[in-house]
């Protein structure tokens, strides 16, 4: 199996892999880095914030944790997502971004607060202010402990069902669903919530026409955006499809190399790996359910989100696997 950096724009011909390349996903939450921008007031359009540390730094953007100094949120902790200015010449990848987190307000979607623009002394970098959460990435957990409980993966996929509904409910395609974009936080009465978030690869659109370009991560890439074809929300569905499979078995619905491997078998004729060979003990409706999601025709696949819940429901009920609330 590989395991691919999100890359932004690349061509599907000339797209090249990096079976390393998860490695900045698994960096500890909350280890701060320190760099100049550390004890830097930042003024968005609601409020300013005091820079406290770089969480974590990625192709397109770093992370740092703030301290919101006015406006609603005084004195709490937010997240400050800045732009790669050199690789974000418009600001244009932040601009997306705040605009879809924007265009939905759900608990399972990671809420905006803010946005702004900071000017470093040679160029203008956008930045978007983002609620702070305690927890850590479904990735995280999964790279520490490998396949999680049957009850709560399942708790989880209800979820990121729900934040899909609301995404492709306001118009839009996520193109980037996969365990490092989904935050684990856990609320007093509710229990752990799931929240979707990194909306830069968003697509206003309900289809997009093909256009050459491998939107995505590696492995939770659905096969029509793989063969150039003319895509809709049913990518999200996939892509949801491999992350509960990653949940329920630690592993990857096909073993490859390389992004060449990868292509050829989830585009062309490559069946990925049934998930009870991988782990014999998941009931055999669950596996169906995961299977049909991962269908390489989109219209054998689920649908709508919606539709997912409901058959993931139906499941659980058959199956007798205990209802989120009860996890």
């Amino acid at each position: 199996m590989i395991r691919e950096e999100r890359t932004p724009a690349p061509s599907a011909k000339n797209y090249t892999g990096k079976a390393d390349a998860r490695s900045r996903e698994l960096e500890a939450f909350h280890s701060l880095g320190q760099d100049k921008l550390t004890g830097t007031i930042l003024r968005g359009k609601q409020g300013s914030y005091s820079v406290q540390g770089r969480i974590t730094e990625g192709g397109m953007s770093t992370i740092y944790l703030a301290t919101c100094l006015d406006g609603e949120c005084s004195n709490k902790k937010v997240v400050i997502k800045l732009t790669n200015a050199q690789l974000d010449l418009n600001g244009g990848f932040l601009k997306g971004e705040g605009e879809g987190l924007g265009r939905v307000d759900h608990r399972n979607i990671m809420k905006i607060l803010d946005e702004g623009v900071y000017d470093d002394g040679f160029a203008d970098t956008a930045f978007l202010v983002l609620e702070h959460l305690e927890g850590e990435t479904l990735s995280q957990l999964l790279q520490k402990g490998g396949a999680v409980s049957l009850e709560r993966a399942c708790a989880i996929f209800i979820q990121l069902c729900d934040a899909l509904a609301a995404v492709h409910a306001a118009g839009m395609i996520h193109c980037d669903v996969k365990p490092g974009n989904i935050f684990l936080t856990k609320e007093a009465e509710q229990g752990e919530i799931a929240k979707l978030f990194d909306f830069g690869l968003v697509m206003f659109a309900r289809k997009v026409k093909p256009d050459g370009i491998l939107r995505g991560t590696g492995d939770y890439i659905a096969p029509e955006i793989m063969r150039d074809e003319i895509y809709d929300n049913r990518v999200d569905i996939y892509a949801a499809g491999v992350t509960m499979y990653e949940m329920l078995t630690g592993e990857l619905p096909f073993n490859s190399d390389s992004m060449y491997s990868l292509l050829e078998q989830v585009s062309a004729g490559g069946l990925p790996i049934p998930l009870r060979a991988r782990k014999a003990d998941i009931p055999v409706e669950v596996e169906e359910m995961v299977m049909r999601a991962l269908e390489k025709d989109p219209a054998k696949r689920f649908q709508t989100a919606k539709e997912m819940k409901s058959a993931i429901l139906a499941v659980m009920a058959a199956s007798g696997i205990m209802s989120p609330g009860e996890v």
